[in-house]
C-alpha cells in the first residue's frame, strides 16, 4: 500500500468503516500521541494468523499490530 498509495492509505472495511493506514515513522509517532480514545488499532489479519499457527512460540494473539 506505502508503494501505491503513498505514506497514508484510507481505505474502507465492514459497513464502509474507514481505516487510516500510516506508514511514515515521524506520522505514526504523532498518531500514537495524540490524547484521545483513538487510535483504534485493530489485528492485523496476517499476524493473527500466523501466530494461531505457531502455538508453539505464542501462547496468545498478545498484541498483534
Amino acid at each position: 500500500l506505502n508503494l501505491r498509495y503513498g505514506p497514508l492509505c484510507k481505505e474502507e472495511a465492514l459497513n464502509n468503516y474507514p481505516i487510516i493506514s500510516v506508514f511514515d515513522r515521524r506520522d505514526i509517532e504523532i498518531v500514537l500521541r495524540r490524547p484521545s480514545r483513538y487510535p483504534l488499532r485493530p489485528p492485523q489479519e496476517i499476524i493473527s494468523e500466523y501466530r494461531k499457527s505457531r502455538p508453539d512460540r505464542y501462547t496468545n494473539l498478545g498484541l498483534v499490530n
